[in-house]
Formats: structure tokens, sequence, C-alpha cells
């Protein structure tokens, strides 16, 4: 799982090709890689925050 967190942009904008590419890599090295990868985003204002769980992003 991957967070990521702005204020007023949209925080899946963060997760790019690379940094997707990473994640893949790094879980490849588990003893049990996992099947996927989720992203949570956190988009802070002035409203407060609104939190999304975004399942199977790469």
């Amino acid at each position: 799982m991957e967070v990521k967190t702005r204020v007023g942009e949209d925080p899946a904008e963060g997760l790019t090709d690379e940094k997707a590419a990473r994640l893949r890599r790094s879980g490849a090295r588990l003893p049990r890689p996992p099947d996927r990868y989720d992203l949570v985003t956190v988009r802070l204002g002035e409203d407060g925050a609104e939190v999304r769980w975004l399942p199977g992003v790469c």
C-alpha cells in the first residue's frame, strides 16, 4: 500500500510510473510478494480531509 497526501491537488498524481515500478520491484523481493498494490490518497483542504482508497493501482 502506498499513501500520498497533498494540499489542494490530487495526491494520486504522485504515483508516477517510475514509483509504481519501484513498488513492484520492492514487493518482488518479499518472501510472499503482494498480489496487488493499493493507493490511499489524502487531500487536505479548507473543508478538512478527503480520503480515497484505490485498490490495485499497480
